[in-house]
């Protein structure tokens, strides 16, 4: 079958201007429980100093002005391993994995979601504004995917996944006799952290980045330091 070019649309939605993820704290977020189902396969890497157990944190204005530390968690994990290094930590900087929901738990909310570059172009964005990606059908209805024996709507934190995903879908189709054009949607990912909160988004799941993928099979079998990472 001749290869699709990939087509990248984007949502029209009020992207926000970041500087602390919304939530207060863990006891503020509205439907944690949503977040915990939406989330279980999500991980993030949060480069940490093993020797006093500091993870990587960034000073930023909260909404009253005064300035705060926050950490980053990276959904990229080669983006991970290059801010280490320019951080001057990648001598000591370690690439841990952790789920994003217990990540919002543990920092009561105070997070900066970042994403690599490649992604952050593609919605004109930042690092610190990371898209969520999904695909959809020629009426713009979302795919439904099964996944854990549920039908989901699968958010993919990386564009080159989600397009993948298309071609998957879409050959899938072809092949059953029922062709369909497919297409991929980039969504702000706290507005959609938001949706899932408070119920206007449902059935959604947000798939790790197969970097986070390939590094957590890496921490498996030995490697630690973030600069370690490896995409092959």
């Amino acid at each position: 079958m001749k290869q699709v070019e990939p087509m990248m649309r984007t949502r029209a939605a009020a992207l926000l201007m970041l500087v602390l993820a919304p939530f207060a704290s863990a006891d503020d977020v509205p439907g944690m429980g949503a977040l915990n189902d939406a989330m279980s396969g999500l991980f993030v890497v949060i480069p940490t100093d093993p020797s006093n157990g500091a993870s990587m944190m960034e000073v930023v204005k909260g909404t009253d002005g005064t300035e705060q530390q926050v950490v980053v968690a990276f959904l990229d994990a080669g983006d991970a391993a290059r801010t280490a290094e320019k951080a001057g930590l990648a001598d000591r900087a370690e690439g841990r994995l952790v789920n994003a929901a217990e990540l919002i738990a543990m920092a009561k909310g105070k997070i900066i979601w970042r994403t690599n570059a490649e992604n952050a172009i593609l919605v004109n964005g930042d690092e610190t504004r990371p898209p969520l990606f999904y695909v959809t059908g020629a009426g713009d209805d979302p795919l439904i995917q099964p996944v854990e024996g549920k039908t989901r709507i699968v958010f993919y934190t990386d564009a080159m996944a989600a397009d993948a995903a298309r071609v998957a879908a879409q050959n899938s189709l072809s092949a059953a006799g029922e062709p369909e054009e497919l297409s991929v949607i980039a969504a702000d990912m706290i507005s959609i952290l938001e949706g899932i909160g408070s119920g206007k988004v449902k059935d959604a799941y947000i798939a790790s980045s197969p970097t986070v993928i390939i590094w957590a099979a890496q921490w498996d079998q030995g490697k630690r330091l973030i600069r370690d990472y490896s995409p092959n």
